[in-house]
């Protein structure tokens, strides 16, 4: 037996709990802390902040935690009420942080207590599901179970690839000719002309600079600005408090040119993350002659298994990885409420349209 309780913010776990819910191979991005960090600067006015932690009967510390976001919807004359994910485009993972061992009778629990909860959940939205993971299968599989509607919906590929047993130079030799003589002629251009410096930053002690130079580089990059700076710095502080940031920054000629961090976790899998450079060095590649560094400093150095390159599916990262997965929504309708079957009408007369002109 499993019991379901409401909490409102992340200061009420005790560090026995999240230790209990940080198993070994755990992501980033199923982590309480992360989902803190998120909630302290993504929550508008008008959500609420919903945790819900599930325990089972006779244990004190919960197995499964679910991080929501309750708002208010409407269109035209209907008003319903959504229950979705705390999650957003700085997230590449989402779904419940679990303890090692979870029976499917928690995630019916969660599932039983959310569809009971009035005045009720007429949609369901989470987002950012790795769906090639068992234990978000079986989440999925007890949302559907519990409502009378449910789809799940392409969001976004995922290229990864894995390098277990082996060495970096073993990877390197297996990339693209073209991926590998690009490094090579840009690396020399840039060395006989104006020289360059890698530095990788760890240390919490050390972070103000490379922070700065960081948020420099993006800001000259061809990328918009950063949604929000205080979110991203306390981002890496906290990667580099648990020890798994690597902030690597390219310099030519003392200014801060290209950067990405590349952070290990889960099972010794590496993420490359928020790579950018700035315009006007592109003819020195410094994205490429980065990333080769730190996927080669990685590989030797920590013995990674995998190497992850996020979400989307930019051409470039085909040259890196091999293995496409995917990022996937799940939409669900609470068929109990007659909001819910109104949406439930409208989602189907979408998915017919969608047929008709594909």
């Amino acid at each position: 037996m499993f019991t379901c309780t409401i909490r409102h913010d992340f200061q009420s776990f005790s560090t026995a709990e999240k230790a209990h819910l940080r198993p070994k191979g755990h992501s980033i991005f199923l982590d309480l802390d992360w989902f803190a960090l998120l909630a302290e600067h993504v929550l508008t006015p008008d959500q609420e902040l919903r945790i819900y932690v599930v325990t089972k009967h006779g244990e004190e510390l919960p197995c499964l935690v679910l991080p929501c976001i309750a708002q208010k919807q409407r269109k035209g004359p209907l008003h319903w009420s959504k229950l979705c994910s705390l999650s957003n485009f700085y997230s590449m993972d989402y779904g419940p942080i679990v303890s090692d061992q979870v029976e499917d009778q928690a995630y019916d629990a969660l599932f039983d207590y959310i569809a009971d909860e009035r005045p009720g959940w007429a949609e369901i939205d989470f987002r950012m599901l790795p769906t090639d993971q068992e234990h978000i299968r079986r989440f999925i599989g007890a949302c559907e179970r519990h409502f009378g509607h449910s789809q799940l919906f392409f969001q976004f590929d995922n290229w990864v690839i894995s390098v277990k047993d082996q060495t970096a130079e073993e990877y390197m030799a297996a990339r693209p000719s073209r991926l590998k003589n690009t490094y090579k002629r840009r690396r020399k251009k840039l060395e006989k002309e104006k020289g360059f410096t890698i530095r990788t930053y760890q240390d919490p002690d050390e972070l103000d600079q490379a922070i700065a130079d960081y948020f420099e580089i993006y800001d000259a990059s061809w990328k918009e600005s950063e949604w929000s700076r205080p979110c991203m710095e306390a981002f890496i502080r906290l990667l580099a408090e648990r020890q798994m940031l690597h902030l690597g920054i390219l310099y030519i000629e003392n200014e801060p040119v290209a950067s990405f961090f590349l952070f290990i976790h889960a099972d010794r899998e590496a993420l490359i993350y928020k790579l950018a450079y700035k315009e006007g060095f592109n003819n020195y590649s410094p994205g490429t002659i980065l990333t080769t560094h730190m996927i080669e400093q990685a590989i030797n150095d920590h013995n990674i298994t995998l190497i992850d390159y996020g979400v989307g599916n930019e051409k470039y990262k085909l040259d890196w990885m091999d293995t496409n997965l995917k990022r996937q929504g799940l939409n669900a309708y609470n068929h109990r409420l007659f909001s819910g079957k109104i949406l439930i009408l409208l989602q189907k007369i979408k998915n017919m349209v969608k047929k008709r002109n594909p």
